[in-house]
């Protein structure tokens, strides 16, 4: 195919441009939190469906705006300009032979108190392990949280960054006279993806050599899953290969969108003794 003038002759899949998405999440946010306390105040929870205690605003709802209610009408403007500004954000992806896919799922979850979770989600296989990016903007608040990979039915890590959020899961999955003493994501860019799909939090790895000195290559059931990097760690390498008291586990699928480092991320255990 002869190449035209602007237009790239191959396109590719490239990431979501995460702070520009975060700075419309944040936009989507502040508006339900304004339309709750300036103009429709505790019958929010009435117009739109409950789920526990929160009011779930469905900004893709197809049906938005057809009711000529004020909350709908409101929902389905707040659509319009999302959209107007994904597709601004595509066309330049496009222009340099990237592309993402809309969003399949964005959504405003209101909670009694004024904080409000929003989520993004995208089509199966997009985003690691297909987990939502989701933010929270807490009661009162004007400053949106770090953007986190969660799933829906789990609690949003009010008050910590992700550095904080992904040494709390490593503590989670600490057995008894264990301690944690090494996190990080693994190297696993061009890898099959197959295994790695199989993959459960909280499942063990083995160690072996890697092709550098300073890493080791991680296996689940025979299986390689990524390399883990230790600069400056000679001795903890050398009793992960010999297994000398040390267990490595997985603690997070999906904690970054990075297509190299961070998909996975392993914590190394002591164990006491």
């Amino acid at each position: 195919m002869p190449e035209q003038h602007g237009v790239p002759l191959f396109v590719e899949a490239g990431p979501v441009p995460v702070k520009h998405l975060r700075h419309l999440m944040h936009r989507l946010a502040v508006r339900v939190v304004g339309h709750l306390e300036l103009d429709i105040g505790p019958r929010l929870f009435e117009v739109f469906p409950c789920f526990g205690r929160e009011a779930w605003v469905d900004f893709l709802d197809p049906h938005a705006g057809r009711i000529r209610a004020g909350s709908q009408m409101l929902v389905a403007a707040l659509r319009d300009w999302f959209l107007v500004r994904w597709r601004e954000m595509q066309k330049v992806a496009l222009a340099s032979g990237h592309y993402f896919p809309p969003p399949r799922l964005l959504r405003a979850r209101v909670a009694p108190n004024g904080g409000v979770r929003i989520e993004v989600g995208f089509a199966r296989g997009f985003v690691p392990f297909d987990r939502l990016l989701t933010a929270w903007l807490p009661p009162s608040g004007t400053r949106l949280s770090d953007l986190f990979l969660l799933d829906a039915n789990e609690p949003f890590p009010v008050g910590l960054n992700r550095r904080a959020f992904i040494q709390r899961c490593a503590g989670q999955f600490a057995q008894t006279h264990e301690r944690v003493v090494h996190v990080d994501g693994l190297w696993s860019r061009d890898l099959d993806m197959a295994p790695i799909r199989r993959l459960h939090e909280g499942e063990v790895l083995t160690a072996a050599e890697a092709s550098y000195d300073h890493s080791v290559t991680l296996y689940a059931n025979g299986q390689r899953i990524g390399t883990l990097s230790l600069p400056g760690m000679a001795d903890l390498r050398l009793r992960l290969l010999r297994q000398q008291g040390l267990v490595v586990r997985v603690i997070r699928l999906g904690f970054l969108l990075r297509l190299d480092q961070g998909r996975i991320v392993v914590a190394v255990y002591e164990r006491d003794g």
